[in-house]
């Protein structure tokens, strides 16, 4: 067909088909991408200053803050701003691959562009501070005037080169300091493959590189968070010898065989390619500096961190595994080929991308519980003590008041609501009460005041808050009163279908007969917690001793709480649910729901 013969000018088509689909992504998901971690602090910061928010220095971020500060500005709804706040960086790419296709007329950085934004874009797909990922993306930009391809676009002149390349490098500098890696690897990648080592144009954009980023990084002022995030010399030196030990190499070696296989086998596919065509050392150089960058990121983060930070870093990988891949594609004749390989990358990183909103959309629906209590309840802040907080679902928790806050204020016609997680429970009883409090970020837990916030989209009380949850050490949940006669479970659904994640949260409503408070803090000698029995399809029983979850929340009469299951072999199950207080009883209030395991 001679719509399938140049593949070059259909990789046009291609990205906008991408784009198009990551805008989708992001308008759907805008609750997932928005509602997040930093993302929420930022859309926090913006709706109370009415302007942007730029932390660390990093003013690249207003690229993505244009159109959502416009929504601000013009008085549209928080709705409206919160998905402009979602989709605006999926604009930017697309301005920007349009820059490097139509203009640049450079095919093989457009298709090294859609590589880049989708390879290793899991669940950093719903981190919408995207600092780096755009400065990464600046970075293909930067490759193409460096290194253009045959028809492409090149700028003859050498003082328009550096003025243009100078002000890359230093624009670049400011969105993430880790953008460093990619505009080196794309300068000696240019040299090596060239075999051009003496190059004018290519020594000065070498140095430039290398000189302003010191500066940047060493010499002008940073934070302590991007100080703290460089690890020292003697840190590496010290951590090297323990590297396969380290917790963040251990989280890689998983998502790396869950994730990254694939591609990572056509990357290995591209460099035999290009040792069969004895290009020795553009092989070594890829080799080494893909093994050199892996062993500093996993050393960054040696302590241990959530996981969505330690797969921010790994989104690099889509730039130094896709260049070798598409300097391959564009030396193979065979369309077919070409299409087959650069299809079936895009299929499976955007089937991962939209695969990996499910722990997301978990995480949403809890807060979606926490909102709905507020809602109904006369107070509306609220602390959780850190024994009830479902972690499995929500990785961090400074961000927690923002993210509440958001989605109260995204309910329609709903008042707002806010939750504070404190590890140190007790620490803030002597400010409670204290009028118009607004606890904020751990760092400044008393930054906001209730008062001074956007009335246009926050509607709090000026009372001050109360603890969702009290110890169980304070009863002894005794078999009279707590029982199947006074304690009903009723499951929310009835069928329950599992997802690509490793287990579902399901919600269960209880409901409270007795006049006395069915406390949540398991803190007990003998905790009680939610849990399950587990049969499969013919009844026989599989799992008599399910996980434990604990209530979200205290239950004076009714409220709904989230069931934690690790999913069992794929097959059709009956739950049952029951509460269990350790080492003495199953309540046996057994509530029944059936779940499919795919």
């Amino acid at each position: 067909m001679k719509l399938f013969k140049n593949f070059n000018q259909n990789i046009l088509f291609i990205g906008l088909l991408v784009l198009g689909l990551l805008f989708a992504f992001s308008l759907a998901f805008y609750r997932e991408r928005v509602m997040n971690f930093d993302a929420s602090f930022f859309a926090f910061l913006m709706i109370d200053t009415n302007n942007f928010s730029i932390a660390l220095g990093r003013w690249g971020a207003v690229l993505a803050q244009v159109l959502p500060l416009m929504a601000l500005k013009s008085g549209l709804s928080i709705n409206t701003f919160l998905r402009l706040f979602s989709v605006a960086p999926i604009i930017n790419y697309t301005l920007l691959f349009l820059a490097i296709d139509q203009w640049l007329k450079n095919y093989k950085a457009s298709l090294l562009f859609l590589f880049t934004i989708t390879l290793c874009f899991r669940h950093v797909f719903y981190y919408t501070t995207a600092e780096l990922y755009f400065g990464l993306a600046l970075g293909v930009l930067f490759l193409a005037i460096i290194f253009p391809s045959e028809g492409s676009r090149k700028i003859e002149k050498n003082w328009v080169y550096f003025s243009v390349i100078s002000v890359l490098i230093y624009v670049v500098s400011y969105f993430h300091q880790l953008t460093v890696f990619a505009l080196l690897f794309a300068v000696l990648y240019a040299m090596i493959w060239n075999g051009d080592y003496k190059n004018r144009r290519m020594i000065i954009t070498l140095s430039l590189t290398l000189v302003w980023f010191f500066i940047r990084i060493f010499l002008l002022k940073s934070t302590t968070y991007e100080s703290e995030k460089i690890p020292s010399i003697h840190t590496f030196l010290e951590q090297l010898p323990h590297l396969k030990d380290l917790p963040s190499t251990r989280y890689y070696k998983d998502f790396f065989k869950q994730e990254f296989l694939f591609v990572f086998a056509l990357y290995s596919l591209s460099l035999g390619y290009f040792l069969y065509r004895k290009k020795w050392l553009f092989v070594l150089f890829n080799l080494s500096y893909v093994i050199c960058f892996l062993a500093l990121i996993l050393i960054t983060y040696y302590k241990g961190e959530s996981p969505l930070m330690y797969e921010n870093y790994y989104v690099l990988f889509g730039f130094f595994w896709g260049l070798p891949i598409v300097q391959m594609l564009f030396e193979i004749t065979s369309q077919g080929i070409k299409y087959a390989v650069t299809i079936s990358l895009l299929v499976v990183s955007i089937n991962g991308m939209y695969q990996s909103h499910y722990v997301f959309t978990k995480k949403i629906d809890y807060l979606q519980r926490l909102v709905d209590h507020a809602q109904q309840n006369d107070h509306k802040k609220f602390i959780i003590n850190s024994l009830n907080f479902n972690w499995r679902v929500s990785w961090v928790s400074w961000s927690l008041p923002f993210e509440t806050a958001l989605l109260s204020a995204d309910n329609a016609n709903a008042q707002s609501a806010s939750f504070y997680l404190s590890k140190e429970y007790n620490k803030f009883d002597s400010i409670l009460n204290r009028e118009n409090i607004f606890l904020g970020p751990d760092w400044a837990p008393t930054w906001f005041g209730s008062q001074n916030l956007n009335k246009r989209y926050y509607h709090f009380p000026s009372s001050g808050y109360v603890k969702l949850n009290t110890s169980q050490a304070d009863t002894t949940f005794h078999p009279e009163l707590f029982n199947k006669e006074n304690v009903e479970l009723i499951p929310v659904k009835n069928y329950v279908v599992s997802d690509a994640d490793a287990f579902v949260v399901v919600p269960i409503k209880i409901v409270n007969h007795t006049e006395h408070l069915l406390r949540s803090i398991p803190d007990a000698v003998n905790q009680t917690f939610l849990s399950y029995h587990l049969y499969d399809a013919t009844g026989k029983l599989v799992d008599s001793d399910g996980l434990r979850s604990a209530l979200e929340l205290d239950v004076q009469q009714s409220a709904i709480t989230g069931l934690t299951i690790d999913l069992p072999a794929k097959g059709l199950y009956k739950v049952v649910v029951d509460f269990v207080t350790e080492n003495k009883r199953w309540w046996e209030v057994n509530a029944e729901f059936t779940l499919e395991v795919k």
